[in-house]
């Protein structure tokens, strides 16, 4: 009887105890999908539109093609070097000749302009970096930086954008870089903006 009843208390104790365990204790949100009050900040974000051809390649994999060759070019690199990060990054993703020639004209472009040549001058640069942090609403907002670097003034956080009309996610585009801006800014203590880069 009594070897039963100590099972009864374990079993009881067990159940609540995976129920307990059950129940989230925190949030957890991507920053592309978590809700923020884009009036309720302080913190700087610039929206630099450098336009494209009308009839130029877009969707999925043209947006993830340039990402990856954001990630692996060198900043400072020569011609050839940024020719064989395209061919290579082009040649793993399958993509048409006329995909390739525009991620080559994208970045060619990219690299110079003011915010790209800070970049290459920066002492530290991250690229495709895991952010993580619990924001003020105590939910853990996690996702991936495209690049941060820093200069003397602070960090600077750029999300690259590759959208046909970027103009119309911009309201989710804002309040991802503000979250991105936010977690570098907790991460490092440092004053931090962020940039929208729409390529």
């Amino acid at each position: 009887m009594k070897a039963n009843t100590r099972h009864d208390d374990w079993r009881s104790q067990r159940e609540k105890t995976i129920e307990t365990g059950s129940r989230p204790t925190i949030r957890v949100h991507a920053p592309s999908e978590a809700g923020i009050d884009l009036q309720d900040t302080d913190l700087a974000i610039e929206v630099i539109r450098m336009g494209h051809e009308p009839d130029r390649p877009s969707g999925s994999r043209f947006g993830s093609l340039v990402h990856t060759i954001f990630s692996r070019v060198d900043l400072n690199g020569s011609v050839d070097d940024l020719c064989l990060v395209v061919d290579r990054q082009t040649r793993q993703f399958g993509a048409t000749p006329a995909e390739r020639e525009a991620a080559y004209a994208v970045i060619q472009r990219a690299l110079k302009h003011p915010v790209m040549q800070q970049a290459a001058e920066a002492t530290d640069v991250k690229r495709e970096t895991p952010v993580m942090y619990i924001n003020d609403a105590d939910e853990l907002v996690e996702g991936i930086v495209d690049m941060a670097f820093k200069t003397e003034d602070g960090w600077t956080v750029v999300d690259f954008k590759t959208d046909e009309d970027v103009d119309a996610q911009m309201g989710a585009y804002l309040g991802q870089i503000r979250l991105y801006v936010e977690g570098v800014k907790k991460a490092t203590g440092e004053e931090t903006r962020g940039v929208i880069l729409a390529v």
